[in-house]
């Protein structure tokens, strides 16, 4: 999820998301829960992914990245939707 801002919407960046299959979410304008649940996930990648140890490389660190999500969506639970997984609030939803 990004916001609005201008390089997000370039050329250029959209067709290197489509490139890397990646689909594009942005935030409402004007809407700072939006934008304040995208900020706090790059606050807890930060806290919980990429700073947690040091890595040799960005190629390991890259690498760490997709059990982190995992972990981050199936077993840790997230206090705005009840200390549940988001993968128990998507089974709750449907």
């Amino acid at each position: 999820m990004m916001d609005n801002a201008k390089a997000y919407h370039s050329h250029v960046h959209t067709a290197a998301t489509r490139a890397a299959g990646v689909r594009q979410l942005f935030t409402q304008p004007y809407r700072p829960c939006t934008k304040g649940n995208a900020e706090r996930f790059i606050r807890t990648l930060l806290t919980e992914w990429a700073y947690t140890r040091a890595y040799h490389t960005s190629a390991r660190r890259a690498a760490a990245l997709a059990p982190f999500l995992s972990y981050y969506n199936t077993e840790r639970p997230h206090g705005g939707i009840g200390f549940i997984t988001p993968q128990q609030r998507l089974a709750i939803c449907r």
